[in-house]
């Protein structure tokens, strides 16, 4: 699965240095496979899978009024949630009765030309980024 972009968020609320990277990869039926990263969540020789952050399983759906409405069936429901801008795209994050984080996120529209610069520069902001949390990692003098 070729590596075809590479975003780099800073965390919203935080002001340490710390953000998100989200790495897409093609499947070959025109899908992506993504994965994210949040630098600060848990250091490396501490994580453990079965913490609650590390499950999490995203749903991409048709435009954010999809996702509005979800949020207005879950909040008429009082099931908890938060919806944020992550860079391009919106995301709907709430829990289900077993602790499962479960998101609902916009298809976000890419014009050939973002295609075609996400591609040639994914492999360099994938190292970019793990170039920056290693040396995030090594000024925490707080153990984890």
């Amino acid at each position: 699965m070729p590596l075809i972009a590479t975003v780099v968020i800073e965390h919203p609320f935080h002001t340490d240095g710390t953000g998100f990277c989200y790495t897409f990869f093609e499947i070959g039926d025109g899908d992506t496979l993504a994965f994210f990263e949040r630098m600060s969540l848990v250091h490396p020789k501490h994580f453990n899978a079965r913490s609650a952050s590390h499950r999490h399983v995203a749903f991409e759906v048709e435009g954010d009024v999809t996702v509005q409405q979800f949020k207005r069936k879950l909040d008429a429901a009082g099931v908890a949630n938060t919806l944020k801008i992550l860079g391009t795209s919106l995301s709907l994050r709430f829990n289900d009765p077993n602790g499962l984080i479960l998101e609902f996120t916009t298809k976000v529209l890419r014009s050939l030309e973002y295609e075609r610069t996400s591609r040639s520069s994914a492999h360099s902001e994938l190292q970019r980024w793990l170039l920056q949390r290693q040396n995030w990692w090594r000024r925490r003098r707080e153990p984890f």
